[in-house]
């Protein structure tokens, strides 16, 4: 039993000779992607929104300058 006990201790916390940090580390270090993933992608929302606007401001302009030259 004790060593079930250490085992599951070992695979929760892990140990001192892999240091590996076992589940809970993993799980921290899971966590902490995850979070700069969806930084990443509300600053990719924004960028794509601006670009997109951006490009809709620039049609609009050339389509504007392109009337006004065959207008005259």
């Amino acid at each position: 039993l004790r060593n079930d006990i250490q085992e599951i201790k070992s695979t929760l916390m892990g140990n001192h000779i892999t240091k590996d940090g076992g589940i809970v580390s993993r799980l921290s270090h899971i966590e902490k992607t995850c979070e700069d993933l969806t930084k990443f992608k509300d600053k990719s929302k924004w960028t794509a929104s601006l670009l997109i606007g951006g490009a809709g401001i620039l049609g609009w302009l050339a389509d504007k300058i392109l009337s006004l030259i065959n207008h005259n």
